[in-house]
């Protein structure tokens, strides 16, 4: 239980260390959001997978279903006081929590 949770305190820290790299930095370009992730993958591994499932092109509505039934499972009548910014963090971790 030990190790598990020290695993998920080094991703946690990697992601967070990812994050606030990429916030410093000032970058400027004309890249496109593919352009600039492909080009910046070694730099930002998390992030540049994230992007990946974020700006791919979804060929059919079975992702847009998934997400209907995860808000389902999160919103229901026992969690019905649940935030929206809550409900929100939730459903994004429970979706890529493979990704990470």
């Amino acid at each position: 239980m030990a190790a598990f949770a020290s695993a998920s305190s080094d991703v946690t820290d990697a992601i967070v260390a990812e994050i606030s790299s990429y916030l410093t930095a000032n970058y400027s370009g004309t890249a496109t959001a593919t352009e600039f992730w492909k080009s910046h993958e070694l730099s930002y591994p998390l992030l540049s997978k994230m992007a990946k499932v974020y700006l791919s092109l979804s060929p059919g509505s079975v992702p847009v279903e998934s997400l209907f039934s995860t808000a389902g499972y999160v919103l229901n009548s026992k969690r019905s006081s649940l935030a929206s910014y809550k409900a929100h963090m939730v459903c994004f971790v429970h979706d890529n929590y493979d990704v990470v």
